[in-house]
């Protein structure tokens, strides 16, 4: 879904996307806006800036996932965050039942069945449901460690709110600017009731070939793009501005850039622990 509009003085470009295949297949279909480049730094970048070595494999790795050793060392980083993350907070009630820790002596005497004092836990939550917003725009100052780094955290993230019984929406997003003009881009990935896709969030979440390369292609496709994005191809957005394109509210967590959560790259738990800190989850490392 593609929407044009003025916000903040600047005419904004939103596309919106509800799935990995969905994009690949708009991007293929595009026609190369001739006020842009003749030369597409989609296909043209090398590796170590674009994260893959051809344009040809990022659309891969989009539309198929990453069954490489990268994946596999994904899996081992997230377990391993997995396993420091706290438990739930819980609170307790005690009920009557047929087991428990404790008889419940009237009833015991009585010879009432539920004779036995048991604690059942529920989870300690104001809502039910989460936003995550993830900011794939990647700075030429960021190490891709911090990209993969907040990517693994946010993984983590998302299970251990499932699993404390909150329902998570993520929703990745994108947006750069270069004069009067906003090119932003949403991919609704993943809805309250659909269960975590590891294998396919893995590209767009921690390789940067999801922008340099795909995001790219959509810039150069964009007809209300103007001449001036030739060159440098926009520059990301600040997150307070981002904010203004956001629908945010008091259950809303967005990730945007690592430095400002933290993230250096180094080291995976004390990115988290700084990551969680920023974003005021303490208690769950």
């Amino acid at each position: 879904m593609k929407q044009v509009y003025t916000k903040n003085n600047k005419l904004v470009v939103e596309h919106t996307f509800y799935s990995l295949s969905e994009y690949c297949e708009y991007l293929k279909n595009g026609v190369i806006n001739p006020k842009i480049t003749s030369s597409t730094s989609s296909k043209t970048g090398d590796i170590n800036f674009s994260g893959t070595a051809t344009y040809e494999e990022a659309i891969n790795l989009c539309l198929y996932g990453d069954y490489s050793n990268k994946f596999d060392e994904l899996l081992k980083l997230k377990d391993k965050l997995d396993d420091e993350l706290t438990n739930k907070k819980k609170v307790s009630t005690q009920t009557i039942s047929h087991v428990g820790y404790i008889p419940h002596v009237p009833n015991f005497i009585k010879g009432i069945p539920l004779n036995m004092i048991n604690t059942i836990y529920t989870e300690f939550k104001d809502t039910s449901y989460i936003t995550i917003y993830f900011n794939v725009s990647q700075l030429s100052t960021y190490s891709k460690e911090q990209f993969y780094h907040k990517g693994v955290i946010c993984l983590s993230l998302i299970e251990h709110f499932e699993q404390m019984g909150y329902q998570v929406i993520l929703k990745l997003f994108a947006g750069s600017y270069c004069k009067d003009q906003v090119i932003l881009t949403f991919f609704e990935l993943k809805d309250s009731n659909e269960r975590l896709s590891l294998r396919n969030l893995f590209f767009p979440m921690t390789n940067v070939a999801f922008l340099r390369r795909l995001h790219f292609r959509l810039r150069e496709i964009t007809s209300e793009l103007e001449s001036y994005w030739s060159d440098i191809y926009g520059y990301s957005l600040k997150s307070e501005e981002i904010k203004s394109y956001l629908d945010i509210n008091n259950t809303t967590i967005i990730l945007s850039y690592p430095d400002e959560l933290g993230i250096l790259g180094k080291n995976l738990t004390e990115d988290a622990i700084n990551c969680f800190k920023k974003l005021g989850l303490e208690g769950l490392l």
